[in-house]
């Protein structure tokens, strides 16, 4: 990326994490020795043309964030939806921003290649997502639980974060949900098809696995292990 343009990230931290069965909400827990969270916070902290990081979490754990001039740090409160807490982090990007970087905090592992990847896709189409090939066989069923059709896995796609949108497009988003009756969206490039807009979708890796469960927390520690 020849020039680079102003990033905003906003690193969502605010879920509760009740499949991790534990009182501390799981992008707290720790890995490693430092809390989950963390691993992607400094990442995008190294990224050239990251700015600021407005991160999504309770107020009570914001004490866990250094405090940096450059990029800026800046918080935000969670909400209902995801969508929402997005919509209460955008809202505090600054004016300048020229391209939003949307990550969940649960996926420690994403590497600084995939980061520049996806950050360059989005810059040149509008917007980009990491995703990986589907590899097993995936059936759609009917309501009463019987196979209707196999799908074509040639075309699908396992998609992750970051999530990379121009303003411009997330702001134009948001207001085409609410004006779909408030409607949900699982993730944040949906709103961006509301509009029919084009999505890239650039390959990553499957190490950037989102942490759900205990299972997957203590696969994450033994993979920092050994990357030692």
């Amino acid at each position: 990326m020849s020039c680079l343009p102003f990033i905003s990230v906003i690193l969502l931290a605010g879920g509760k994490g009740m499949r991790m069965g534990n009182s501390t909400p799981k992008q707290f827990l720790s890995l490693y020795g430092k809390p989950l969270v963390l691993h992607s916070f400094f990442l995008f902290a190294k990224f050239p043309g990251i700015r600021e990081i407005i991160v999504i979490c309770e107020e009570q754990y914001r004490s866990l964030f250094p405090t940096m001039q450059s990029p800026a740090i800046h918080f935000a409160d969670p909400g209902v939806r995801r969508q929402d807490s997005v919509w209460n982090g955008f809202s505090k990007v600054a004016r300048e921003s020229q391209l939003i970087c949307i990550h969940d905090c649960a996926r420690p592992f994403l590497s600084m290649d995939d980061c520049r990847a996806v950050i360059e896709e989005g810059w040149k189409h509008g917007a980009a997502v990491l995703a990986t090939p589907v590899k097993n066989t995936i059936k759609a069923s009917t309501e009463d639980g019987f196979v209707e059709n196999t799908l074509n896995r040639s075309f699908l796609w396992d998609i992750q974060t970051p999530q990379v949108i121009i303003p411009e497009w997330l702001r134009e988003g948001f207001k085409r949900a609410k004006e779909l009756d408030d409607c949900t969206v699982t993730d944040d490039v949906s709103l961006v098809e509301l509009l029919g807009y084009p999505v890239k979708l650039v390959k990553g890796s499957d190490s950037n696995f989102k942490i759900t469960t205990p299972t997957d927390l203590s696969l994450a520690e033994s993979l920092c292990v050994s990357r030692e």
